[in-house]
Parts: C-alpha cells; structure tokens; sequence
C-alpha cells in the first residue's frame, strides 16, 4: 500500500463507465463472523446498488464485479457491521483490505449494548489500492473527529415559526460557522476538503428543504405525525432567499459528488422547488445535466427510456450521460430477458382503485389473507419477508393461509422479478395511482405495512404486525378459528 498524502487535495469524479472490479480482503478472517459480503454502492446519479458475493472460508476473500457508470462510493458489510467504505473508478479492479479487527470491535459493541461508540486512535478499518487509495485511506481512519454536520434531520434544525428570510440566513449562519470550525481544526489538509465537502452537500440539502424542514420541526414539537393532517401557516420559502446558498460556494462545482452526501446533493440539485440553473447563472455543467437526466436511472433500471430520452441525452455536452444510460439500459435488457420466465406477477383486477382491494382479496374468502405492502429497495420489507419464507413450510404451514404480496412501480422490474421467485405467494405490482389510493385507504405511514383479513372477508391494518413475533401468534391464532 502506498503511504499516504495527507496534502493532497480530493480528486475530481470520473465521467466513464466500464467494469468495475473489488476485491475484498478480510485480513484474519473467520466464518463464525459472516459468510457472506455486501458491497453498497452509490452512485453519482443519487441512487444505490447493492451487490452480495460469498465470503471465500480459506482466503477470506469476496470479489464482487458490475457496470459502473462515473465515480462512485461504496460501503463494505460483513455480517451488519460496516467494514469501511471506498470511492471507486470506473472500469478498474480495486483491492481492499478489511482489518476484522474492526468487525470484532462493532459486534462487540452491539452485544454490550454500549450506548457511547468510542473508537482507538487512529484506527484504520481498511487499506486501498487503486487511483482513490489515498483518499479512500484518509477516509477509513476512525479518530473519532467531529463530524461537522447540520443535524437538519432532528426535528430541531428548523424553527416552524421562520420566515422565509429568517430560515435562509438560519442555513447561510449555520453553514458558516461550521466551515469556519473546520478551517480552524487541526487537520490535514486532505480531510478538511472532505469535511468541506460534505458540508456544502449537506447546506445545499438543507436550503432545498427549507419547507419541509420547518414542516418536519413542527410535528417533532407537537407529536403530530398523521400526514393527513396538513400544518398550516408555513411561509415557502422564496427562491430570492434560496439564492443565498448559490453565493456561499459553487454549487456547481463537479467535487461536489466526492462528499459522502452525494445522494443528498443530488437530490438538491434535482428539487422541482427551485430553478437553480437560474438562481446560481448556470448555463451549462452539472446541476443542468443532473436536472436533465432526473428520472433517468429508475426508467433505465425498468427498461423504460425512449427514443427522445436517448435524443435528449446526446444532445448534452456530456457524452458520459449517453453512454451511461444505453449501458445501463442494455444490462436490464438482458437482465429482464433471463428471469422473465421464472417470476410470475398476477394480473390487477381491472376495475376502479376504489374497488381494487376486495377485488384482490375476493377469491379467498373463508381463508386468511396477510397483505404485505413492500418494495425491493426497502431494507425492513426484505428482512421480514426473509424471517417468514420459513415459516410458510413450518409453524405457518396452511391451505387456509394466502400471503398477498403489493409492491409498486419503484421496484425496478428487473431487480423486482428477480426476487419474487423466492417469495411464495400471490405478487401484485400497482401503479402509482393505485398504490396511492391504497396507502391513503389504510393510512400506511411507511413499509413494511400490513392488512389482515380474515376468514368473514373483514380486514384491518396491522402495522404491529412489524413486530414479527406478534405477527406469527395472531396468523396461528386467526387459523385456529
């Protein structure tokens, strides 16, 4: 491993695509402490990919190899416990080295219940190769420095009784004071552009939620989390006022997708709330290409992009957004092609939304129906459904018992057929009207979300049903009637 610079500066994104190669080496590795490796990749366009390979018992290596498309960061996993986390070029094989040490001492934690994560200093989770190795090297030394970060999402960042005026200065104050904290700490020069980084993602995500954000500390103080319950009296906040962050720093600036908020960047940049080309004068370059391209990576993922999205993209300055898309639209393609035969997704009543669940259910009256709202990108929704695959052969064994399984069109088809040959059950996929309808139905506040119904046709939302043993005991219970 080369030694590392801490002077140097961040490097800049790569706009290319090709494949990309990680070798992961967990050092002293032993099986008892996973068996297999996730590797979470996010990308540049704001999404993530998750990735699984198995865990070689007598070298302690996992290799995972994909399409890559720009720069990306990756979290490494072993066992729910993150190993450390790598910027990656495209097209280039990596080699990483896992100190296990770092696993043992996050396991070790979890099983003390320590409410206070202190960390040895320094402490290296990972060793790099590869052209981010430095900075991928700087990145894994845990030295329990301060993070520097709004904290927008606690519920306290916000005052709801803001102005427009008052909550753009709160962001522009907030932003300076911490810049100022980092310019002054006694880092390298390296980690303090990274924390600067960050930062200005993190500013950018908080100017671009001003009316959430202030929405978000109203219910915080009053408890009030029905969002059918509308909060009043909040002043939008003002593209004038927006502005402010625009003359902070360079919200342009293609740096901007090195800090480890990139998603949030991204999804600021592409916020319908503000015109930020016009806002900032930007006539070309970033935030313009990730506005023209919003929307792209999920019709990709579900094979959905058109002629005049292709047209559309080669216009661009930027030839990688072109080349990017046809790829990844290609290997869905392919994808879609080889598990199409394998999945089965029943056919949605045609008739009203109003009518759409009973019409789902009406066949199995006089049986016990568990209706599970999910997605493939829901994290919750994937382990439960894993906890009870089991139970379908054992403790829940039933010709009475029909699992229902509703999910939505922001499951990419492909990821999406792929699953649900493992899940037994009846597999529903709705649009979004029809999803809407239901959530609104049955006041789903989030997934995994469950309705019961049972043997009389009667049916009622169960969200205790997250508690997984609360929901075997009432399946057993409901059979037994």
């Amino acid at each position: 491993m080369r030694l590392v610079d801490w002077d140097a500066e961040v490097p800049e994104p790569i706009f290319k695509t090709g494949t990309t190669t990680v070798n992961v080496h967990f050092l002293h590795y032993r099986p008892e402490l996973g068996k297999e490796a996730n590797l979470y990749v996010n990308t540049l366009f704001g999404t993530q990919q998750p990735y699984t390979a198995t865990v070689d018992p007598e070298t302690g290596k996992a290799s995972f190899s994909f399409l890559q498309c720009g720069t990306v960061q990756a979290a490494v996993v072993l066992n729910n416990s993150m190993a450390g986390s790598a910027w990656l070029a495209p097209g280039e094989t990596t080699e990483l080295y896992v100190d296990m040490h770092s696993i043992g001492y996050y396991l070790s934690l979890r099983r003390e219940e320590k409410k206070k994560i202190t960390y040895p200093a320094p402490f290296q989770r990972l060793y790099s190769s590869g052209t981010y190795a430095n900075l991928n090297n700087v990145d894994n030394q845990l030295d329990n420095s301060p993070y520097y970060s709004m904290n927008s999402l606690t519920g306290e960042f916000a005052d709801y009784h803001m102005t427009s005026a008052e909550y753009a200065a709160h962001v522009v104050d907030t932003y300076k004071a911490l810049a100022d904290s980092i310019a002054r700490s006694n880092f390298s020069l390296l980690k303090k552009e990274m924390k600067l980084l960050a930062l200005r993602q993190d500013a950018f995500s908080a100017m671009a939620q001003g009316d959430y954000l202030r929405e978000h500390n109203y219910r915080h103080i009053n408890r009030q989390w029905d969002y059918n319950f509308k909060v009043e009296g909040i002043a939008p906040l003002k593209p004038a006022d927006a502005k402010a962050i625009c003359q902070l720093f360079d919200i342009n600036d293609t740096k901007l997708l090195m800090g480890e908020n990139v998603s949030d960047y991204v999804r600021a940049a592409c916020s319908s709330s503000f015109d930020w080309p016009q806002l900032a004068d930007i006539q070309k370059g970033l935030v313009k290409d990730l506005r023209q391209i919003a929307g792209y990576p999920a019709k990709a993922e579900n094979v959905a992009l058109t002629d005049a999205d292709f047209a559309q993209m080669k216009a661009m300055d930027n030839p990688f957004y072109l080349e990017a898309f046809t790829l990844m639209q290609k290997k869905a393609k392919e994808e879609l092609a080889a598990v199409e035969a394998k999945s089965r997704v029943e056919t949605t009543p045609d008739v009203p939304k109003e009518r759409l669940f009973d019409a789902l259910i009406a066949p199995y009256k006089g049986k016990v129906v568990i209706v599970d709202f999910w997605n493939t990108w829901c994290g919750p929704c994937r382990a439960a459904i894993q906890a009870n695959e089991p139970l379908k052969s054992s403790n829940l064994k039933s010709d009475n018992l029909v699992w229902v399984y509703i999910a939505n069109e922001t499951s990419p088809i492909v990821k999406y057929k792929t699953m649900i040959p493992d899940i037994q059950g009846l597999h529903y996929r709705l649009n979004q009207e029809q999803w809407n309808y239901l959530c609104d139905k049955f006041k789903i506040d989030g997934i995994p979300s469950y309705v019961l119904v049972d043997k009389s046709g009667a049916y009622k939302l169960r969200n205790d049903f997250r508690d997984h043993s609360l929901m075997i005991k009432t399946l057993i219970e409901e059979l037994e009637k």
